[in-house]
């Protein structure tokens, strides 16, 4: 057994369990893959693809250490995990996947992946994939049913395995030896950007109830395919992304409902920095704090303007580890920690190449699409970290322009996000009326 520090991403879920208790290291810290697979199905050659999964990446068969002492990881032999496969003549998918979701892990106990298999029809299945967050992401998620698609080629039709893939370990060895630290530069800039950071937030409805985890709900933004086409040709105009739009919005309705100018939005993103780290299953996490100052007489076009600049810098400096960031501000550990806070980032979600949110999987003649929950559009609602709330957005494949939150029903009513959605579209519309102006 040969034990490894945890990684940059590890820690910073540390930082979180530390300041709530059992928030990251806990059971129900999961991320599940939703699936439908129609069309015959080898059974026998897809459970050994599972298995086969777990025994050639070593972090789903890891022990990982957030408590007392120096935290650290080292992987274990474990007895295989059979596939859990049943008959579900009449299902209740929602219930179905919520049953997976609710799977309770110890992360001190590996194996932290869990496959189920329910048959509902003649060549008709769910296949659910539920993994601890603290090991697995949404990019680690596709991989892994990309390669479970290999390997039930090699049970299947005798095709070549796959060569070994590099382990999250060699990532966590690599970066406490110093190889993917942040520099002096990147240091100094931070330090200048967070000084005196402001505390802002979307009023809660109701203070935190200590130890409480409450409930989540998702609530949507949608512009339609003729809103979206105006709205991104705006975009493109200002030399903006769709994204930094997003941020903008938050950013402006944020600055509106809190009456302070001076904002801090945290930016999530897949902290994959390296190309090494492309194919390799694990978590990874880091977050870009964007502070921007929003003038009251300011139109929506030119405060996309300063959200622009401001992601831009933010961009040059993203390898910084945020947990690296801490020790040199103080004062975004303590606003990131501090429990009155709500911590509602947005996230920049991104997947590996040639792999979208709809993208199939070939099991043999059987095809795997991604099961979309009601309200969820093409993304997942897993948390990526332990959060009070999350904003994503997509481009849909009609042409709708979907932004959506999820939220804590502890804290928030449907009503108050619903508002601050609506700040958000009416901003996003915004700048298609500043693109008319301009063209009149």
């Amino acid at each position: 057994m040969t034990e490894t520090p945890l990684s940059f991403a590890q820690q910073l879920l540390r930082f979180f369990d530390l300041f709530r208790p059992g928030s990251a290291s806990g059971a129900a810290f999961n991320i599940v893959g939703r699936y439908r697979i129609r069309g015959p199905l080898d059974v026998t050659a897809l459970d050994w693809a599972t298995q086969e999964l777990v025994r050639r990446h070593d972090i789903l068969r890891t022990v990982v250490h957030y408590g007392d002492g120096v935290p650290c990881q080292w992987a274990v032999d474990v007895p295989p995990l059979p596939l859990d496969v049943r008959s579900l003549p009449d299902p209740d998918v929602r219930a179905f996947f919520d049953e997976v979701d609710a799977t309770a892990f110890d992360v001190s106990r590996p194996p932290l992946l869990r496959a189920v298999l329910a048959t509902t029809a003649d060549d008709e299945h769910l296949f659910g994939m539920a993994c601890h967050h603290s090991v697995f992401d949404n990019w680690s998620l596709a991989i892994a049913m990309r390669e479970l698609s290999t390997l039930y080629a090699v049970a299947t039709e005798g095709a070549e395995m796959p060569p070994p893939p590099r382990q999250y370990a060699e990532l966590a060895l690599w970066q406490d030896q110093g190889h993917d630290g942040p520099t002096d530069e990147s240091l100094a800039f931070w330090e200048e950007q967070l000084g005196e950071l402001p505390l802002v937030m979307l009023p809660l409805d109701r203070p935190r109830t200590p130890g409480a985890q409450g409930e989540r709900a998702i609530h949507r933004v949608e512009l339609s395919a003729e809103e979206a086409e105006v709205v991104v040709r705006r975009v493109r105009m200002a030399r903006a992304t769709p994204f930094m739009a997003v941020v903008a919005a938050y950013a402006w309705a944020l600055a509106d409902v809190s009456g302070q100018r001076d904002v801090f939005v945290p930016v999530l993103t897949n902290g994959r920095y390296r190309r090494w780290t492309e194919g390799m299953l694990g978590f990874f996490i880091n977050a870009l704090p964007i502070r921007v100052y929003l003038h009251e007489d300011l139109t929506p076009t030119q405060a996309l303007g300063l959200v622009q600049s401001s992601c831009l810098d933010a961009y040059e400096h993203q390898q910084t580890p945020i947990v690296r960031t801490f020790e040199h501000v103080p004062d975004l550990a303590m606003v990131l920690g501090d429990q009155s806070y709500a911590l509602t980032p947005i996230q920049f979600l991104e997947l590996p190449a040639g792999v979208g949110p709809t993208t199939t999987t070939a099991f043999g003649e059987a095809v795997c699409e991604t099961v979309v929950r009601a309200g969820e559009g093409n993304q997942q609602p897993e948390l990526t970290l332990p959060l009070d709330g999350l904003t994503t957005s997509a481009m849909l494949p009609d042409g709708r322009f979907v932004v959506d939150f999820v939220y804590s029903t502890e804290l928030y009513d449907e009503k108050t996000i619903a508002r601050f959605g609506e700040d958000i579209r009416a901003f996003l519309l915004g700048l298609a009326a500043d693109n008319a102006e301009a063209r009149s």
